[in-house]
């Protein structure tokens, strides 16, 4: 678990519950804060993860659409852990080019 991302948000509660800084607050209220604060950031993730995994279900832009498109083209389609590096930074009609690219290289190759 990411500690500083804890920190923060125990910095922000407590900033809201108490109207303190963080490090102003009692051993026992700073524990109070600390956990509260490690309980929303794993609420925040098993949401993002949710949320994920719906995408890729429902093919919303996910892996599965990625899959059905090249399929249709008859290509080979690149390992999901590449999709999603490359999903940041290029959509999915990009993504697709640049496998079928992949697909002419590797047919050289052979």
């Amino acid at each position: 678990m990411d500690k500083d991302k804890i920190q923060r948000i125990a910095d922000e509660l407590a900033e809201s519950m108490y109207g303190k800084d963080f490090y102003d607050l009692s051993g026992r209220q700073q524990s109070e804060v600390y956990n509260k604060a490690i309980r929303e950031l794993d609420e925040m993730m098993a949401g993002e993860a949710d949320m994920r995994r719906k995408d890729l279900a429902e093919g919303s832009g996910g892996y599965s659409s990625y899959l059905r498109a090249v399929k249709e083209l008859n290509l080979k389609p690149i390992r999901i852990d590449e999709f999603e590096s490359l999903q940041g930074a290029l959509d999915m009609k990009d993504i697709i080019k640049l496998t079928e690219r992949m697909n002419m290289v590797n047919k050289k190759v052979e």
